[in-house]
């Protein structure tokens, strides 16, 4: 690899980039400039303006055909005259206050959003605000903070007597492999001396004291001062809810010689790596069910030795064999408090008539509890939709059926009868399952359902697109490009 001759090297080594775009011209560019240099000029023409000015037309062509009938058989008349005053009620049938009272009333909403800090890409859109029936939100960093809490990594150790679950062990006590998938497995990168990526990434790498330096190597603050240094990154895939590091590790032995280990370093959703492990333990599906049920958010580590060989060759390995076989290495709990206004304005919107519905990403357990402590559930009971043979994991198709968080109650699955469903149980459906299911199925459900949970950035728009057809109008509140409204 040669360097371009007359471009200065950079100063980390790093590699050289051609920028396209910069200024207004990149995506979130243009999002600025429309927010900055949005047309002065907002108007409020509606449907429901158009058929109000339509009947005030046909009471305006009724009188003045009335006044044209009665007038041309009158002698008397000027039959110009009598035209031009049958034009003129015609022509006074819009009111000239009308236009400016809509555009004044448009021009009013967004000088009261402006001063709340809400900007307006399309004013046009502020009348349908009140026709929302339907209130989509998303959950992480919209109706939960971001200030993620590690408690913990569970699943290492043996469930105690008369108990299915694994304890949690505290970010003190974590064991070693844990700690390294944690902290060698991220899409983080340093800029500045300031980590530039995912929260709970972030979180993760300060809880067990290690750094991140400029060359993609994790560096432990203290103790033995190993390092990770990044080889390879399988970044994070929504279709596959996953992502995994091939990673060196740099130590040191007992006499104080240098050695090194290459390994993969993966994490994800609980219920896709179960079976990329060589043997998950008994008590996994029970362990991640129990802290998701909680309302925290889990995920599922491994790890895997590698042989000795170049770098070339770790770089050239597939995502499949990188990521099978793995040595099961916990599962970490995280906890993401409420925001404290998520509650009230939730409560506002459910006693004003608006049906709630959260669509996430999270764990379906997750998404259930969440929902319910911030009251978007009013029934007493939570019910699933799953598939009959694997039971809440999740699992191949099959026939379905619908179960409540703790698995004591099922129903059977009737789309039939999903309406009848809906009044006594709040409904809740996972990505997963909604692809194992016909469209229509779907969509004939689609406004009984309270929770869509680990659904992709393409169902979370097929949801909004569903609704709309429906005849509903529907807001989506989301922190992120793919949440969509």
């Amino acid at each position: 690899e040669t360097h371009p001759k007359g471009i200065p090297k950079p100063p980390d080594n790093g590699c050289v980039a051609y920028v396209i775009r910069n200024g207004f011209n990149t995506s979130q560019g243009r999002l600025v400039r429309t927010i900055m240099f949005s047309s002065e000029q907002t108007t409020a023409a509606t449907k429901e303006a158009g058929i109000f000015v339509s009947v005030l037309l046909c009471f305006a062509l009724a009188a003045a055909g009335y006044v044209l009938k009665e007038g041309w058989h009158d002698p008397k008349r000027n039959k110009a005259k009598l035209l031009l005053n049958c034009s003129m009620i015609i022509a006074s049938v819009v009111p000239p206050e009308l236009p400016m009272n809509l555009s004044l009333a448009v021009n009013s909403s967004l000088h009261s959003l402006s001063k709340l800090g809400v900007f307006c890409t399309e004013p046009f859109r502020i009348p349908f605000a009140g026709k929302v029936g339907v209130c989509c939100f998303d959950k992480t960093g919209t109706l939960t903070s971001e200030d993620l809490i590690l408690e913990g990594v569970a699943g290492m150790q043996a469930p105690q007597a008369n108990a299915a679950h694994s304890k949690l062990d505290p970010p003190a006590n974590t064991p070693d492999p844990s700690v390294l998938v944690l902290c060698g497995c991220h899409g983080l990168v340093n800029i500045d001396d300031s980590l530039s990526g995912e929260m709970m990434e972030k979180v993760a790498l300060e809880a067990f004291g290690w750094s991140l330096s400029k060359g993609d190597i994790s560096m432990e603050n203290a103790g033995r001062k190993r390092k990770i240094i990044v080889h390879h990154r399988f970044p994070f895939a929504s279709s596959l809810k996953r992502m995994a590091t091939v990673v060196e590790l740099a130590d040191r032995s007992p006499t104080g010689a240098a050695t090194s280990q290459f390994m993969v370093l993966c994490k994800g959703a609980p219920e896709t790596m179960q079976d990329r492990y060589v043997a998950a333990p008994p008590h996994f599906k029970a362990t991640y069910e129990f802290y998701s049920r909680q309302g925290a958010r889990v995920l599922a580590l491994g790890y895997k030795e590698l042989p000795r060989q170049p770098i070339s060759q770790l770089r050239s390995m597939s995502r499949d064999s990188a990521e099978k076989e793995l040595q099961f290495a916990g599962l970490v709990v995280f906890r993401c408090p409420n925001k404290f206004e998520s509650a009230t304005s939730l409560k506002a919107l459910k006693e004003s008539g608006h049906h709630l519905v959260m669509i996430t990403g999270d764990q379906v357990l997750t998404a259930c509890h969440v929902a319910r402590e911030l009251g978007m559930c009013s029934n007493p009971v939570s019910l699933i939709l799953t598939p009959k043979s694997s039971g809440l994991a999740g699992g191949g198709p099959g026939e379905l059926e619908w179960v409540s968080p703790d698995e004591s109650e099922r129903q059977p699955f009737d789309v039939k009868g999903t309406r009848r469903l809906s009044k006594k149980y709040d409904l809740c459906i996972s990505g997963e399952t909604w692809r194992s299911m016909e469209t229509e199925v779907i969509d004939r459900m689609m406004e009984d359902v309270r929770v869509f949970a680990r659904v992709s950035p393409t169902q979370k728009e097929q949801i909004l697109l569903s609704l709309k057809a429906k005849g509903h109008y529907t807001l989506m509140c989301g922190d992120g490009t793919n949440d969509v409204g």
